[in-house]
């Protein structure tokens, strides 16, 4: 688990003065998986963007949503990346979810 600088794709719905102001995020990955989640809090919301593949130009799933709780956070990253299971066969709480693109 490493903290970088906020991901701007899960800033959505706030103001540019809230961009300026807000904290960082947090990435989840481990040794050897390619797999990738960010969590990041705003607006009392557990925000994530996951990935199948942390490369770029690679081939992957991707996934962008809402958490519903700390717990269920917690959750999800043991699902996707220390399981390996895929997103549709995840049980943590993903109160909505804005897209799920391949590349």
């Amino acid at each position: 688990m490493t903290t970088h600088a906020a991901l701007g794709d899960l800033l959505w719905g706030i103001t540019p003065a809230e961009r300026v102001a807000h904290g960082g995020s947090v990435i989840i990955e481990k040794a050897g998986c390619r797999r990738l989640i960010v969590l990041m809090t705003v607006r009392d919301e557990i925000r994530y963007w996951a990935t199948t593949d942390k490369d770029p130009f690679a081939s992957s799933r991707s996934s962008l949503g809402v958490v519903a709780s700390f717990a269920g956070a917690v959750l999800f990253c043991h699902e996707f990346v220390a399981r390996e299971l895929e997103i549709e066969q995840l049980s943590a709480p993903v109160s909505r979810m804005f897209y799920d693109t391949d590349r």
